[in-house]
């Protein structure tokens, strides 16, 4: 496994957006021409008794508006996106850095992980996450519609991780990019720590990403608001 040399402090900035909504057919106002009519009742004429249209702000009885609400804007603040591009290499070389050799690797099907902990060594001791217990840590268990617990779907099958055959939780993104969630401990460990989880993504043939761009990977993270997190990458290596 090799780690990436560089990591990613999630930004503690926090951009408020407003919740804006808009109104349609929302008028209640009835000219009296529309309610001074005959009805017909029991094969009888009778007329509707004439009434004021009131102004839209108010309600009275007697009126049906429908009012249609369109939520245009509402950025979550408890994830972090990453997207990019990625190879490999094997190299034979000096203490100078200088190259012998070197053989190209071909990393597609292999995953690239994000863990909080720069110095992760447990590869062969990976299991299914516990999404209940990864909300606890990352969101304190809060009840909100953009918790783990509703983003990260049940396994589609068994997936390799590193040498580990795991049924783990997985999301696709909108572009289509294949993300899974997994452990280095016990999936029943009330133990576990953020520096515990490993967020991967699955390294594929160049495809459109979400800015109508080629990449290889699309990779979701959450965000602990209070005590942002900082993410170390690793990349798989056959």
């Amino acid at each position: 496994m090799k780690k990436v040399d560089f990591n990613t402090v999630l930004s503690t900035a926090i951009l408020a957006l407003s919740l804006l909504f808009t109104a349609g057919a929302a008028s209640a106002a009835i000219g009296d021409n529309d309610l001074d009519r005959s009805l017909l009742i029991n094969g009888t004429n009778e007329t509707q008794a004439l009434r004021t249209g009131e102004n839209s702000s108010q309600s009275t009885g007697g009126y049906i508006t429908q009012i249609d609400l369109y939520s245009q804007t509402n950025q979550t603040q408890n994830w972090q996106g990453y997207f990019g591009n990625v190879s490999g290499e094997i190299t034979l070389s000096g203490n100078n850095s200088n190259e012998m050799y070197n053989w190209t690797v071909n990393v597609t099907n292999r995953s690239i992980y994000a863990i909080a902990n720069s110095d992760f060594t447990a590869w062969d001791t990976l299991f299914p996450a516990n999404i209940t217990n990864i909300d606890a840590i990352w969101f304190g268990s809060e009840v909100m519609p953009d918790t783990v617990k509703n983003t990260y779907k049940t396994g589609i099958g068994n997936r390799t991780f590193v040498d580990t055959s795991i049924n783990a939780s997985h999301v696709y993104t909108t572009s289509g990019f294949l993300d899974h969630v997994i452990q280095s401990t016990a999936t029943d460990d009330t133990n576990l720590t953020n520096a515990q989880v490993l967020w991967a993504a699955v390294v594929v043939d160049p495809k459109l990403n979400y800015k109508n761009e080629s990449s290889n990977y699309e990779l979701l993270v959450p965000v602990n608001r209070t005590s942002p997190n900082i993410y170390y990458f690793y990349m798989e290596l056959p």
